[in-house]
């Protein structure tokens, strides 16, 4: 399952997924009517935490540092 699919809100495990930005780790999807936003995280990594929205199905943005 791609990355994109997930658009429901909850929480997600990432265990190799490969189109993430972190392939193992945690993923927070929140959805406000239209709009739809990820926070993904390491679980044990040192990186930053990353997000990225998607307003009215018109596609994800890049990735953003937090």
């Amino acid at each position: 399952m791609s990355i994109d699919d997930y658009t429901n809100p909850g929480m997600y495990g990432l265990d190799g997924c490969q189109d993430s930005p972190y392939k193992f780790g945690g993923l927070i999807v929140f959805k406000a009517n239209v709009l739809v936003v990820q926070i993904v995280y390491e679980m044990q990594g040192s990186n930053r935490p990353k997000y990225r929205q998607n307003w009215a199905n018109q596609g994800w943005q890049s990735w953003y540092s937090f």
